[in-house]
């Protein structure tokens, strides 16, 4: 008999609640994994490989993150069911709101214990053995395209529950079986039946599993608008997208999709910007947020913020300057091959390419190769976005000129009677600030070069430094 580990997913503060529910719940073949943090819900939502079969989540116990869970378990565990523990949400979302994020259920933790228990109890029961497969399970021939379908692990669909998707299985290179229609039950012996056949992958349509991606960021842009949400919620929920953003264009070079990807994101970041108060208090919060994330959504937020005060509005500000800074070190992609050796290398982290650079441990001939691959990412990144149709040009400049400066320092050098785009500029102040707030934060630089920072500004015009030292200077 095929034997199946599965995982429920618990995020929540009330430790004795869950602790009663691990003691109650144990005829069943798998684990319960109690987080008390979002990060690491994220780690495990955001890994397509583990087999997770329900999530629970507390939207008040992580309000900064848990539409973000959500949208992980949609994308890359995307049969699970989803169940709310907090009534609280209903204040925020209407209930076709909540039923279009893709939530089976809304519990209540204090008088629905055991309907909790119900649920794990049944997701986690262990399949029965059959061994037929019979015609009847083949519904109808699919005359579909393979490149409109999304394979999912068939040991992570989740059987016994009403499926969100229509699901298909490949009997040869191009031809594809419906086996199941949206709204109808996978049982647990059925889908067995197909893994005991060696089965593995399911496939579903991409559009239908994109309306639910689709909905979270409508959820979240909903947050970013409303007044009455502080400013770290904000911040997190375009930080989180910020760091699904920098994974994609990693793994995804950048063509159409990648494009309006990068521009969700990048107008995200400015419905959030645009609700901000310059105020220090609020400019604090996005500082100190920014130091545990990618390095690209940091710079995008503070290139955001800049930008607005410095006055550029409409298309400026919409699209060139907030894909610009999206975009900035897309080139840095180029350079993997350079980085076999670590897994684990954020390539779009300048300071980590820089700080292997300057090691004494680097032998002087990968201090050359590091360093004339690094010196070409803001050509590589420009030369990509060219390739673009239908993408403004100025943002392919400022990606090229984003580490130029004035004074001759940077790369490329600058030329006679060559101008720096002002958008380029505040890309580079922004780019340079944050990497310094991660070198403070990582111990390798100390809060005294913060002060120290405006040594840097001669290499951009006086009126951006002006405006950059009223706003986190002041």
């Amino acid at each position: 008999m095929h034997q199946r580990t599965a995982q429920v997913v618990i995020v929540m503060d009330n430790c004795p609640f869950v602790d009663d529910i691990k003691k109650q719940v144990t005829e069943i073949d798998g684990e319960i994994f109690h987080f008390t943090s979002a990060e690491e819900a994220l780690d495990i939502m955001s890994d397509p490989i583990s087999i997770v079969h329900a999530l629970f989540i507390d939207p008040d116990f992580v309000p900064k993150n848990w539409t973000t869970i959500i949208r992980e378990g949609h994308l890359n565990h995307c049969s699970i069911p989803i169940f709310l523990t907090n009534q609280n949400v209903t204040q925020i979302l209407s209930e076709v709101e909540i039923n279009n994020l893709g939530v089976r259920k809304i519990i209540d933790q204090s008088e629905e214990a055991k309907t909790i228990i119900k649920n794990i109890t049944y997701h986690l029961r262990q399949f029965n053995d059959t061994d037929e497969l019979t015609a009847k399970m083949l519904k109808e021939e699919a005359e579909i395209n393979h490149s409109d379908l999304v394979a999912i692990s068939a040991e992570n669909f989740l059987s016994g529950n009403e499926s969100f998707f229509d699901v298909y299985i490949k009997i040869r290179s191009d031809k594809f079986i419906k086996i199941l229609t949206a709204g109808d039950t996978f049982s647990p012996e059925r889908l067995n039946c197909y893994l005991e056949k060696g089965l593995q992958f399911l496939y579903i349509n991409k559009s239908s599993q994109q309306k639910y991606l689709e909905f979270c960021d409508l959820i979240t842009k909903r947050i970013l608008e409303s007044e009455h949400i502080d400013t770290d919620i904000k911040v997190a929920q375009v930080l989180n997208q910020g760091q699904e953003v920098v994974s994609f264009l990693r793994e995804s070079g950048l063509d159409e999709k990648t494009l309006l990807f990068a521009q969700n994101y990048a107008a995200n970041t400015l419905t959030m910007v645009s609700q901000l108060k310059t105020d220090s208090k609020s400019i604090g919060k996005v500082l100190g947020a920014i130091t545990n994330f990618d390095h690209t959504a940091g710079t995008a937020i503070v290139c955001g913020l800049l930008a607005r005060e410095y006055g550029m509005h409409g298309n400026d500000l919409s699209e060139v300057m907030a894909l610009s800074a999206t975009l900035h070190d897309i080139g840095l992609s180029k350079m993997e091959d350079l980085f076999t050796h670590d897994p684990n290398h954020k390539l779009f982290d300048e300071d980590l390419i820089e700080r292997e650079i300057a090691s004494d441990s680097c032998s002087s001939m990968r201090k050359i190769e590091l360093t004339v691959a690094f010196e070409k990412h803001h050509e590589w990144g420009a030369d990509m976005i060219q390739m673009i149709d239908n993408i403004p040009p100025l943002i392919a400049q400022n990606v090229f000129q984003h580490h130029m400066r004035l004074d001759g320092t940077g790369f490329p050098k600058l030329e006679s009677n060559q101008q720096i785009t002002p958008h380029a500029q505040i890309l580079g102040l922004a780019d340079e600030y944050v990497k310094l707030i991660s070198q403070i934060t990582r111990g390798n630089k100390s809060k005294d070069d913060l002060a120290n920072f405006p040594q840097k500004f001669c290499g951009f015009t006086s009126n951006i430094t002006e405006v950059f030292s009223r706003l986190f200077f002041k």
